[in-house]
């Protein structure tokens, strides 16, 4: 499971990279703040680059918050960084984002902890590709409104599953 990651390229390089048309900002009077580049220590509840494919032949990268939040929410009262790939159609608050709230979530690398039986902690490594490339990976996005209708608020989760191999990144 991702919990922790990192964006080390410039906004400029990550619209670059991605093919993105534009870069969406969230109004200014919603809760969503733009991403800061370099960030070494990126947490849930940060804004995070999420790329989506606004018309067949557009891509446009939004800051949107890590962690789900829906309508939903306050009834669940929990806003999820991680969606398991295998229950995704099984749980309400993914199901009905499947078809048409799909997004790329766009990192330079995440942390993985393990524990150290040596030192009784965990020890955090950080994964990424050999080359240092940008790390695609597959989410979900929710939007909504918070309070007044001029007060968009976007927000991300991202799909994991097992661990299948990945080539290029150091295995824990």
């Amino acid at each position: 499971m991702c919990g922790r990651g990192a964006l080390l390229h410039s906004r400029e390089e990550i619209r670059a990279i991605c093919g993105a048309s534009r870069w969406e900002e969230a109004s200014p009077a919603s809760s969503t703040r733009q991403v800061e580049t370099p960030r070494y220590n990126l947490s849930p509840q940060s804004s995070a680059p999420v790329l989506i494919e606004q018309s067949p032949h557009e891509l446009v990268l939004y800051s949107m918050r890590w962690g789900l939040s829906s309508s939903l929410e306050h009834a669940l009262a929990v806003a999820p960084i991680n969606a398991r790939a295998e229950t995704l159609e099984s749980k309400a608050m993914f199901r009905r984002l499947i078809q048409k709230n799909r997004c790329i979530c766009l990192f330079d690398g995440f942390f993985e902890w393990k524990f150290d039986e040596k030192s009784q902690s965990k020890i955090g490594y950080f994964v990424q590709t050999e080359e240092e490339e940008m790390l695609f990976l597959a989410g979900l996005y929710d939007t909504h409104y918070e309070g007044d209708k001029d007060s968009e608020f976007y927000s991300f989760t991202i799909i994991t599953t097992r661990y299948i191999g990945f080539r290029g990144v150091v295995e824990i």
